[in-house]
């Protein structure tokens, strides 16, 4: 019913792949202090909004991590569905707190 699973990439894709991806996440990272979300604020935010976003954005990172690793894409969608509610949740509490201290 369904066609064989195509050969893994080759090691040298996959490091320029990866190297693309940690290169891109590096600039986020770099664009959000640029463009003023202060660090030293999330200590003034409400502690738990904060670790709740904190803890959000690394279980999206690990579900994709673990799909690309060794899961399956079924898996992955319905993790990701399932989760999605609390991740929009924690970013609109997050950024919520964050526009509150700013004023």
């Amino acid at each position: 019913m369904f066609s064989p699973p195509a050969d893994r990439p080759n090691q040298t894709i996959a490091l320029v792949f990866t190297s693309l991806v940690l290169i891109a996440f590096s600039w986020f990272v770099l664009e959000l202090s640029r463009l003023g979300l202060n660090l030293e604020l999330w200590s003034k935010i409400n502690k738990t909004a904060s670790l709740l976003f904190i803890s959000s954005i690394s279980t999206v990172i690990g579900i994709l991590i673990w799909f690309w690793v060794q899961g399956n894409i079924i898996i992955t969608v319905e993790a990701l569905g399932l989760f999605s509610v609390i991740f929009i949740y924690s970013v609109k509490v997050f950024f919520k707190a964050h526009a509150n201290t700013k004023s």
